[in-house]
């Protein structure tokens, strides 16, 4: 399973070393993303590099079977939105967005495309 990575900060980093050390046989990163890009085209982590691109161009990957996102929830809703209309299978940290507006319009998306979502959500939340 071919995953892409947005967003590289601690939660990022956390499913990056999760992946590496524990799914390594069954999970590939084939890049990653960080939402506000300077002038590069590598990431490097944990002594690996992995490529960097703008997250809506990850679409670009052939071989993508999902993406992980990991970015502030400010901006969750525009990256799934992106991917739920492509038919990528997502992973979105939690929360999945900041109102229930948003969420709403993202739960009916994923009904009417058949997508694939999850939230990592493991305990509630007040």
């Amino acid at each position: 399973f071919n995953v892409a990575i947005i967003g590289v900060g601690n939660w990022g980093k956390n499913y990056i070393s999760t992946i590496e050390n524990s799914f390594s046989k069954k999970i590939k990163i084939v890049a990653v993303s960080k939402f506000n890009l300077k002038k590069k085209n590598l990431y490097s982590l944990n002594n690996k590099i992995y490529s960097l691109v703008k997250w809506n161009e990850l679409i670009k990957f052939k071989e993508l079977d999902g993406i992980i996102i990991a970015t502030p929830p400010d901006s969750h809703f525009q990256i799934a939105k992106y991917y739920i209309k492509r038919n990528i299978n997502i992973l979105i940290e939690k929360p999945v967005c900041l109102n229930y507006t948003q969420t709403k319009k993202l739960f009916n998306l994923t009904k009417k495309y058949k997508a694939v979502v999850l939230v990592n959500h493991i305990h509630l939340l007040s």
